[in-house]
């Protein structure tokens, strides 16, 4: 099955924006993505970041997806890691 059948079918536009470093972990970047599904619009926000030996990506989506609140919880996960 592939992933996202609907935006296949779907008139959808995409565009993606690079935010300023979010600081997290050793290393980090953030993207705000902004989809427009037949006229319906998301947005949402991508946090990369890199501490010690570990890679994660937190992603949150919707139609009022909140930065904050998904750098608050990258700030929580990265604080997990010794």
């Amino acid at each position: 099955m592939e992933a996202y059948p609907l935006l296949q079918t779907a008139n959808a536009t995409n565009t993606v924006e690079k935010l300023s470093d979010p600081s997290i972990g050793d290393s980090s970047a953030a993207f705000r993505t902004k989809t427009s599904i037949d006229g319906f619009p998301v947005t949402g926000f991508t946090i990369f970041f890199v501490k010690k030996d570990v890679f994660e990506a937190l992603d949150l989506e919707g139609t009022s997806a909140d930065y904050a609140t998904l750098k608050n919880l990258a700030n929580v996960s990265v604080s997990k890691i010794r």
